[in-house]
């Protein structure tokens, strides 16, 4: 994070004096979280988000840690042993 906070810092510096847009590809998990890294790192940057899904449909299950298993998922297992 340091070495990317002196690589933005760096470029803002000689952008002084004009607004700073910074476009983000993404609304996952991943690209939320680096949008709000910029603006935590660019204060003052326009930060725009650019996907073309917003919503539950931005991410799999998987990769938002939601996963959850059932007892349909697994053959020859009683509830005890899914739990």
């Amino acid at each position: 994070l340091d070495t990317h906070r002196r690589i933005i810092t760096n470029h803002v510096i000689h952008f002084c004096g004009t607004m700073v847009r910074i476009g983000v590809i993404g609304a996952g998990a991943i690209g939320l979280s680096s949008a709000i890294s910029v603006q935590k790192l660019v204060p003052g940057a326009k930060v725009t988000i650019i996907a073309d899904q917003f919503g539950s449909d931005t991410t799999s299950s998987g990769a938002g840690g939601l996963f959850r298993p059932y007892l349909g998922h697994f053959t020859g297992m009683d509830e005890e042993m899914v739990k």
